[in-house]
């Protein structure tokens, strides 16, 4: 059954060639290290085997609503 979970620096190296693949970005050797913190901020599908079949990264920003900053994460 697949499993959805954060991303680890392993699985960096699937989740940049499926993006290659989605959205035409140029696909590393081995892409660099991230963070913890922005790690957790990416998401992926895993089959059974290990095997990265989907993914997404929440995008953190900032708005002003009536004159008070709320915190917000795009997809």
């Amino acid at each position: 059954m697949p499993t959805i979970r954060s991303m680890t620096n392993e699985d960096l190296l699937a989740y940049q060639r499926l993006c290659s693949i989605c959205y035409t970005y140029r696909a590393a050797e081995q892409p660099e290290p991230l963070p913890e913190d922005r790690l957790h901020l990416r998401m992926g599908v895993f089959d059974e085997d290990g095997g990265l079949r989907s993914a997404m990264m929440q995008i953190p920003y900032r708005v002003c609503f009536g004159g008070e900053t709320v915190k917000l994460l795009g997809v």
